[in-house]
């Protein structure tokens, strides 16, 4: 902004009087609406150049009487006629009037002394060097000169001595020299001082807001975390509940039978692997649970105790003999690798060869404790293959042996470890009864006994209930200390807290109750292929934030899932379907002779009907295999990897159609 050159002169109140100037010479200019022009000490150059035309230089050091005595000259003249009468607000400006030759009488002043005494009070207003500083340096150039100013007193002296108003007028601008500015240099270096405290304040001021913008957030976050903390460990407080009925009811331990543990073979299986010096009776009785036996569980309850063996082992290479069309056909080439693998394992075939004359009572419900099915398994097939190795007579009598007693382990296994094992032991035997009955030379004795050995599971041996209550038993019990008393270092902070949080651990408990319960019922009226989900019941998957909330022991503790009822449910029902076929050949086998396969299918039990589906098995003559649906329902033509398919036997000449039949439903 331009500095301002005139400043306007305020009447002052009635009390002020002339003596009272000096005291607010310093005083800041107040509008009356009258101009006043700013003083200003001219220049030396203007000064001589005021000397050699004869006119007195105005200095603005003039003392305070010479100006009052001026003021008072203006007085005088103005009473005597010689000076005009101060304009008034709205009046055009005043100009200055040539003086008469002569004596000058001064006409009488009637104004009031108030307004006499303000035209001796000057308000100056002069320029703040900050504000100078702040200049735009563009402007420098326009404002280094500034206009003229005319004050009172350089007027009221131009009047007394000029002669005529133009030359007062050229007087007075001439008196308003040019100010002497600061230098450049220390304009520009004030100016570089400025801006750089500026820039230091600003750099604090921003720094500072940051910081505090900063602590702000942190603060803000942690006020949130803490809050939401607080919302979930409520909602995890209400979402709790007590043990429901149907938790209470399955978690029932079941009636014991056998109290003698020396004669219980399930401590036998426990204590398979026990050295040679020690009992394994007694060592699987002592057993405790130990971190090893959820991974023996695990392979346990896969059944596949093959898979991921190294290739060309006994137990990978014997597996593959019993997954043949007809096992037995596969073991008489091979007696020589047999009697070698059953030398190595002579303790193992000793010890299995005991516990097929004990009675047997699952002990372990409510555990985790898991046998070596791999080795246990690994027994039981050498076992039956050097029987066969030796002879019919001796395999038919080893495999009688061994079916017995594995159905009765399916029909008191409290454990699905167990459960499982028997069942990958009955499909063994299953399958060497299926691929005996395919051939033609076989007698009608080894038939018939063959004929006892593939009848169908009933509902105490297909029944799982008791393994998966066991196993609800031990997951809830085990998930509650897996929360509480994990203490490993590498648990991330966030498991850490939710541990700490009250979970729903009895909720999740009472939802698994209610699932098992509603496929214990699925399962007991047959609906093998369409058994109800986990997911109705509990949230197993994570789908959205709430799944976290709903369902915090699996999807933030890292608990795993219970076991859904489907892939045990469907190996127990698979393992019938087989019997069931096997049956069924034995029923083509012993049947009448007269007629076609279909035609004698027909007339065979609705106790041999696919089980999967309710209906009769499928035939595809064309292929020459009878088959089931198998666990996922679906007619795959009698795919062997797919469906649960065996040979259909040719003992005398059948007529096989090109086409495939099923055979119509019939009761015998």
């Amino acid at each position: 902004m331009p500095v301002p050159l005139f400043t306007v002169v305020s009447d002052p109140p009635p009390s002020v009087t002339p003596s009272a100037a000096p005291s607010m010479e310093t005083a800041s200019p107040w509008s009356t609406g009258e101009v006043e022009v700013q003083p200003h000490r001219p220049s030396e150059k203007k000064r001589n150049w005021d000397k050699e035309k004869g006119d007195i230089p105005l200095d603005l050091a003039v003392s305070l009487p010479a100006i009052e005595a001026s003021a008072a000259l203006a007085d005088e003249l103005s009473r005597n006629g010689g000076w005009a009468s101060v304009p008034s607000e709205a009046a055009p400006p005043v100009e200055a009037v040539a003086p008469i030759p002569g004596k000058v009488v001064p006409p009488e002043d009637t104004r009031p002394e108030w307004v006499r005494a303000s035209e001796s009070i000057t308000f100056v207003s002069t320029p703040s060097p900050f504000t100078e500083t702040r200049e735009d340096p563009g402007a420098e150039s326009i404002h280094s000169k500034p206009e003229p100013v005319v004050s009172v007193a350089a007027s009221v002296v131009d009047v007394l001595f000029d002669s005529t108003g133009e030359h007062s007028q050229v007087l007075t601008q001439d008196r308003l020299a040019t100010p002497r500015s600061r230098p450049q240099v220390s304009r520009k270096m004030a100016r570089v001082r400025n801006g750089i405290s500026s820039f230091i304040g600003s750099c604090f001021s921003t720094t500072r807001s940051m910081v505090l913008l900063c602590v702000g957030l942190v603060f803000s976050c942690v006020i949130l975390t803490v809050i939401g903390m607080g919302a979930v460990g409520l909602a995890w407080t209400l979402m709790e509940a007590p043990p429901s009925s149907t938790y209470q009811n399955l978690t029932a331990s079941p009636p014991q039978a056998l109290t003698d543990s020396t004669k219980n073979g399930y401590f036998l299986l426990l204590g398979f692997d026990a050295p040679g010096g020690q009992n394994p009776i007694r060592a699987g009785y002592e057993r405790s649970a130990e971190e090893t036996d959820s991974q023996a569980a695990s392979s346990c309850m896969l059944g596949d105790e093959g898979k991921g063996t190294t290739t060309g082992t006994p137990a990978n290479v014997v597996h593959e003999w019993f997954t043949r069309a007809d096992p037995a056909a596969q073991l008489k080439p091979q007696a020589a690798s047999i009697r070698l693998w059953a030398a190595q394992e002579s303790l193992a075939l000793k010890r299995y060869q005991q516990w097929l004359s004990m009675p047997f009572e699952d002990a372990g419900y409510g555990k985790i404790l898991s046998p070596n099915c791999a080795h246990i398994l690994l027994a039981h097939r050498l076992y039956l293959a050097e029987g066969f190795g030796q002879d019919l007579n001796t395999g038919l009598g080893r495999l009688e042996n061994d079916m017995a007693s594995w159905r009765t382990v399916l029909g008191q296994s409290k454990t699905l470890m167990v459960k499982m094992l028997a069942v990958t032991a009955v499909q063994d035997d299953a399958a060497i009864a299926s691929g005996l009955l395919t051939r033609q030379d076989l007698d009608e004795t080894a038939i018939g006994r063959l004929g006892k050995i593939v009848r169908p599971l009933d509902q105490v041996e297909l029944s799982i209930r008791w393994p998966m209550q066991s196993h609800l038993l031990w997951g809830t019990s085990a998930a509650m200390k897996s929360v509480k008393n994990d203490k490993t270092a590498d648990r991330p902070l966030y498991v850490a807290i939710a541990a700490a949080m009250p979970l729903p651990v009895q909720r999740r408990s009472n939802e698994y109750a209610d699932y098992y319960e509603e496929a214990s019922k699925a399962v007991a009226e047959g609906r093998y292929t369409n058994l109800p989900k986990p997911s109705s019941f509990i949230r197993t998957s994570v789908a959205s934030v709430v799944d976290y909330v709903a369902n915090p022991i699996e999807h933030i503790i890292g608990i795993e899932p219970l076991p859904s009822w489907d892939p045990y449910v469907g190996r127990t029902v698979e393992t019938d379907a087989r019997l069931r076929l096997a049956s069924l050949q034995v029923w083509i086998r012993r049947g009448a002779q007269d007629g076609d396969v279909i035609t004698r299918l027909a007339k065979a039990s609705q106790t041999l009907y696919d089980p999967f589906t309710g209906l009769p098995m499928l035939v595809d003559q064309r292929k020459g295999v009878l088959y089931s649906v198998g666990q996922d329902g679906k007619d795959q033509e009698g795919d062997s990897q797919r469906d649960v398919a065996v040979v259909i036997p040719r003992s005398q000449s059948v007529g096989l159609e090109s086409s495939r039949f099923v055979s119509s439903p019939r009761s015998k």
